[in-house]
């Protein structure tokens, strides 16, 4: 279905905090990316927009509020959200060339380490639809090759504990997604983290 407006947002209130947690073993702290999955339930949150950098703002506004909800503070839910916008920035870059008329769409999920801890996270996947290439050639620039741009992957994996790059298999041959997820820290983690 096209987008109207060239941004939807759709909000859902079947799925509470409870439903959206996983095990340890299924996503958290600097987790290896073949761990990081989706949870089996739908998001809270999913929004979906045009290839357009215009409407980026709106993208990381709804982020970072909605990581503040789940126990960020403002640096970090502004961290997140520089994380999707670089994801999205990529999309937006080398899925689509800058074509104004591709599909991208944000899920997001809270997320806690264990079904019994009070620790919480969240979960966002950025999803599109063009073509699919292999997961694995997608890497960070080397930082001693110093030249503007090109810093997306590798600003992706420093925010975030982990950072997944899939081929969707919901529509045939077509479409790659990112699944991005982050714990919030205790204080002294954050003073740890700094060192």
């Amino acid at each position: 279905m096209p987008l109207r407006y060239g941004v939807c947002l759709f909000m859902n209130s079947q799925c509470n905090g409870a439903d959206a947690r996983v095990s340890a073993e299924d996503a958290m702290p600097k987790t290896p990316p073949d761990q990081v999955k989706l949870p089996d339930c739908p998001p809270h949150v999913c929004m979906e927009m045009y290839s357009q950098a215009r409407y980026l703002s709106g993208a990381r506004e709804m982020v970072a509020g909605i990581a503040k909800r789940y126990g960020f503070d403002d640096n970090e839910a502004s961290r997140i959200a520089l994380a999707v916008d670089e994801a999205i920035s990529n999309v937006i870059r080398h899925c689509y060339h800058r074509c104004p008329d591709g599909p991208i769409r944000i899920r997001v999920w809270p997320h806690s380490q264990t079904l019994d801890s009070d620790a919480k996270g969240i979960i966002v996947a950025i999803e599109d639809e063009g073509p699919q290439i292999d997961p694995d050639s997608i890497r960070g620039r080397d930082l001693d090759d110093v030249r503007p741009g090109g810093l997306g992957v590798f600003i992706m994996r420093e925010v975030m504990d982990g950072v997944r790059f899939e081929r969707r298999t919901d529509l045939g041959d077509r479409g790659m997604r990112v699944i991005m997820c982050r714990a919030v820290r205790a204080p002294q983690d954050e003073d740890e983290a700094k060192r």
